[in-house]
């Protein structure tokens, strides 16, 4: 799935991402397998869930930075 960490706690090490379809999951720092960022507010992420509970159980960057900011931004102004 793809979506955009919304809220992230470096402190605690927990956030939330939001899809497309404007549903919510929250994910801890042990789910972040990329070497490459750490978790942000506003980030592109990939993720993968391991049940029907929502627990994000691997989450990295997107490698579309810059498609998905466009796409988040258009989405929004449609509300």
């Amino acid at each position: 799935m793809h979506g955009k960490i919304v809220q992230y706690s470096h402190t605690t090490g927990v956030g939330t991402i939001i899809n497309a379809s404007k549903k919510l999951f929250d994910f801890k720092i042990a789910s972040w397998h990329d070497n490459t960022k750490i978790p942000e507010i506003n980030l592109l992420v990939e993720f993968k869930l391991e049940d029907e509970n929502r627990n994000v159980i691997d989450i990295r960057s997107s490698k579309y930075q810059e498609f998905g900011i466009r796409y988040f931004r258009d989405s929004e102004s449609l509300k």
